[in-house]
């Protein structure tokens, strides 16, 4: 089905725009030179914004459809690596570099929580109804590949510039943009968050 895959390769692209996700911390102790003690806040700004944003979440997909919630997702997703690479041109001194990097944090909250709404609603609303724990089983196999990708960020990270790695996330989330416009627009009838994967609240 040629919605589903649309879906899926979305997916990938959500996940791909995640990339830099893991190396956000690493850079901004090594690049920014921001104190440890910074990362505790930089998870709670996650937490903050996976939270906070599922009831705009809801709100999007019961009004315009996941197609807008996936839409939204990619463009937020542009949020952190846009940050970590604006953090430089701001002052070391004073709060700018932290601040930055927690709004960074939060985004990728928010993304994480906007994916869970929209896909797995989408990929519901899309399945023919015989055919939906098909159409589940199989598009979850077809993303998870992705999950080896921060391994893949890690390589790039070793061998050029984290800069490198934030380039490839929003060219992901740009990606991912345009495939959401090819999707179903129909409004939910059930938007709720999916089922956490572990980790993914912070």
């Amino acid at each position: 089905d040629e919605k589903a895959r649309y879906a899926a390769l979305g997916k990938r692209l959500q996940d791909g725009a995640a990339i830099a996700t893991p190396f956000l911390v690493l850079y901004a102790m090594r690049s920014l030179g921001l104190p440890t003690a910074a990362v505790g806040g930089f998870l709670s700004a996650k937490i903050v914004g996976y939270v906070g944003a599922n009831p705009l979440w809801q709100r999007v997909a019961t009004r315009h459809g996941n197609r807008r919630v996936m839409g939204l997702v990619g463009l937020l997703a542009m949020g952190a690596p846009l940050c970590a690479l604006a953090a430089p041109w701001v002052p070391a001194a004073g709060p700018g570099r932290g601040a930055l990097l927690a709004i960074a944090f939060a985004c990728v909250g928010a993304t994480v929580s906007g994916t869970n709404i929209g896909y797995q609603s989408l990929l519901l609303a899309i399945a023919p109804a015989a055919r939906r724990p098909s159409y589940v089983g199989l598009m979850n196999s077809f993303v998870a590949p992705a999950t080896a990708l921060p391994a893949l960020g890690g390589l790039l990270v070793d061998a050029t510039r984290p800069e490198l790695i934030f380039g490839v996330a929003i060219a992901c989330a740009a990606g991912a943009m345009g495939l959401a416009r090819r999707l179903p627009a129909a409004p939910a009838t059930d938007a709720r968050p999916g089922p956490d994967r572990e980790g993914d609240a912070g």
